[in-house]
């Protein structure tokens, strides 16, 4: 009534149009909605104060809008504002530290994405860092947790460094076993760590201990992610390193392949 604008309400409403358009796929359409949310949310609210948590999520939307399509790169330089903004909290000082490790996270999967596992792995060892301090009420999202515990083991066993890799690919198995802030498990999720850690076991020769992991990927994997959605492509590549998996151990064994003679 006074015609003093603020900014950062308007930032908000911006950011959810931006919202409404990345959830059913439209993100060149949502971009320029973040963007201008990013915008007002620098200029803060009627009393000038920045809210650098809400500025920080509306610079992620805008990275996510261009890694969604491809746009590593550029989406990497969006994701590192995010961080550096998110890290100086809310209009109180209060920092989101659940918030700010998935934007690391996300720094780390632009690398990863070209390639550059070395220099994504403390990025991913930051998110880790970050996450298991929980959001601004301490709640810990397990899922999230373990996704940034497997892409570290994944840095690793890329490069075969398996048994450095084993124990983040063991944390990850544990925390995502325990669900999302909701109590949801992501058994696709947890399906591709177990594989992950069968692969380092294999990778180390000890195809026997690989095996029940290898065993408990299928499983899980067959059951879908946590809204029971099945990635069939997923699903055949574990039971592939089961099969194999046993037809090493039988060979080491001396056993005779079904189609031998």
């Amino acid at each position: 009534v006074h015609g003093r604008v603020d900014h950062e309400s308007l930032g908000v409403s911006l950011h959810q149009v931006g919202y409404c358009l990345s959830r059913v796929g439209e993100f060149a359409d949502a971009r320029p909605w973040y963007e201008r949310a990013v915008k007002e949310a620098e200029r803060g609210d009627v009393h000038g104060r920045v809210d650098h948590e809400s500025l920080g999520v509306s610079l992620h939307q805008v990275g996510f809008c261009l890694s969604s399509v491809g746009e590593f790169a550029d989406a990497r330089l969006w994701y590192e504002r995010a961080v550096a903004e998110k890290a100086r909290g809310d209009v109180h000082g209060r920092v989101d530290h659940a918030s700010l490790g998935a934007s690391l996270h996300q720094v780390g999967w632009c690398l990863s994405r070209v390639g550059d596992d070395a220099a994504a792995r403390p990025w991913y060892e930051r998110a880790v860092a970050e996450k298991q301090r929980g959001d601004v009420h301490g709640r810990v999202d397990h899922a999230s947790l373990g996704l940034s515990l497997h892409a570290v083991g994944f840095c690793l066993s890329s490069v075969g460094e398996f048994a450095d890799a084993r124990p983040w690919y063991e944390r990850a198995v544990a925390e995502i076993e325990r669900g999302d802030v909701h109590g949801r498990v992501d058994h696709a999720s947890l399906g591709l760590s177990l594989r992950r850690l069968g692969v380092c076991l294999a990778g180390l020769g000890d195809h026997a201990a690989a095996r029940p992991w290898y065993e408990r990927a299928v499983a899980e994997l067959a059951q879908g992610d946590e809204f029971g959605r099945v990635n069939a492509e997923y699903l055949a590549i574990a039971r592939r390193s089961l099969a194999g998996c046993i037809a090493a151990i039988d060979g080491a064994q001396g056993v005779a392949s079904p189609d031998a003679g």
